[in-house]
């Protein structure tokens, strides 16, 4: 049970932080791309 239940996490934390860094990188690229319109404008 400790080697599954070690896996599980293993598995879960990698996914859970690579979701959160897309979302984040989605975010600033959308931020950025904001940006560049606001200033010529």
């Amino acid at each position: 049970r400790l080697s599954s239940s070690k896996r599980d996490t293993a598995r879960q934390r990698p996914r859970v932080s690579g979701f959160k860094r897309g979302v984040a990188r989605a975010g600033e690229d959308k931020a950025r791309v904001l940006a560049k319109r606001r200033i010529p404008r």
